[in-house]
């Protein structure tokens, strides 16, 4: 798995599915933030995280 920090996690999430994502995890907050887990086209999972 591989993993990105990003500006909006709340976004990606619904980015990712309107665009045929996988959506793995749905987003969660965390001590560290917000993260949601997606499946990109190829298959492999990604771990995309917010601090704010």
């Amino acid at each position: 798995m591989i993993g990105f920090e990003i500006a909006d996690a709340d976004e990606a999430a619904s980015a990712a599915k309107a665009n045929g994502f996988g959506v793995i995890a749905d987003v969660k907050a965390t001590a560290m933030g917000r993260r949601v887990i997606v499946r990109d086209p190829d298959g492999r999972q990604v771990f995309l995280f917010s601090t704010t």
